[in-house]
């Protein structure tokens, strides 16, 4: 997700005045980066990693006029960050994002996401031991032993084969 985020910083120790930049930000997995313009070229201004944090409606409404949104990230320890959309809209899409951003809360929808494949390949025997057989900790095993054993039981006969693409320059790359 990217757009304009504004963020607050607390006021320093001689004003009573916090100080607020607009930023455009860019969420990529747990990584909320910010920028000093919108190029796509520029160099990242900051980092915040989404993680082991609780985010949360600002509990006031926002800015003392009521014309920003605000969001709360806390890390606990009395760490906190505050962040802010002009909109409403703004603000919930980008609570939802930073909420799914976490490695955990992707760990917890990967295996709901397993457990529903598994339930939908049913008792077939050589799907389930591709699936939970000679795997790692999550339970799905290489993705070829997982073609293998779909095309072995001919369920997997409908799923597209990737296939080789000359790319520029004439090399080959393989794609879906």
């Amino acid at each position: 997700m990217t757009g304009w985020l504004i963020d607050s910083f607390p006021p320093p120790a001689f004003s009573v005045l916090s100080v607020s930049v607009e930023r455009w930000c860019r969420l990529r997995g747990n990584l909320l980066f910010y920028f000093k313009s919108r190029d796509h070229l520029s160099d990242p201004a900051g980092l915040i990693v989404v993680e082991e944090c609780s985010v949360a409606p600002e509990d006031d409404g926002g800015d003392a006029l009521g014309s920003t949104f605000g969001i709360v990230l806390d890390f606990g320890g009395g760490l906190r960050q505050h962040l802010a959309t002009y909109t409403e809209q703004e603000r919930d899409s980008w609570l939802c994002a930073l909420r799914r951003a976490s490695h955990r809360t992707m760990r917890q929808h990967l295996q709901a996401l397993r457990e529903r494949l598994r339930a939908r390949l049913g008792s077939n025997p050589a799907l389930l031991a591709a699936l939970g057989g000679a795997s790692g900790p999550g339970g799905i095993a290489a993705s070829d032993t997982v073609e293998e054993a779909l095309e072995a039981t001919g369920a997997g006969a409908h799923l597209r084969k990737p296939s080789s693409v000359i790319g520029r320059g004439g090399a080959t790359r393989r794609c879906c």
